[in-house]
């Protein structure tokens, strides 16, 4: 059971396969995240690096953007790619296999807020959004703003 009466998630990807070919986030802001993830990983998490299969150690090593890095790490813990991956760990779940994803067992009123200019997560990884306030028990809603870049909201 959960102990939340209700629950806001702001800039969330609902559906984060929708991420992999957003090229605005792949110029802008990928190439810094990922060389500081990079840098990161390798100062605290230098004992599982060594351990990599080479394949996977190479996709890590010459990975420039956040889903070519992903799938380094997720096919080290045993996901095909970054697509099954990000179909895992996304809100929605495999939402092509079924339609209403996760979603449809959402108990506890959830709003979603989520800006059409959020230059980190695309529009479409929202999916349908009337679709997904109509599955399940009712408990979902969404509010899209045009504007409000990733978690800001500033003006």
């Amino acid at each position: 059971d959960c102990q939340l009466d209700v629950a806001v998630s702001i800039s969330s990807a609902l559906d984060a396969r929708k991420q992999i070919k957003f090229q605005r986030s792949k110029l802008m802001w990928e190439p810094l995240i990922t060389g500081t993830m990079k840098l990161y990983i390798e100062k605290h998490f230098h004992h599982v690096i060594k351990h990599l299969e080479e394949d996977i150690y190479l996709k890590f090593l010459y990975a420039t953007d956040v889903p070519s890095l992903d799938e380094a790490i997720s096919r080290h813990h045993g996901y095909i790619d970054t697509y099954h991956y990000y179909s895992d760990m996304s809100v929605l779940g495999d939402y092509e296999a079924n339609t209403t994803g996760r979603i449809e067992n959402v108990s506890t009123p959830l709003l979603f807020v989520n800006a059409l200019d959020d230059a980190f997560g695309t529009w479409r990884c929202l999916h349908d959004p009337y679709s997904i306030v109509n599955s399940g028990a009712g408990n979902v809603f969404m509010l899209i703003t045009e504007y409000g870049g990733h978690v800001g909201y500033v003006n």
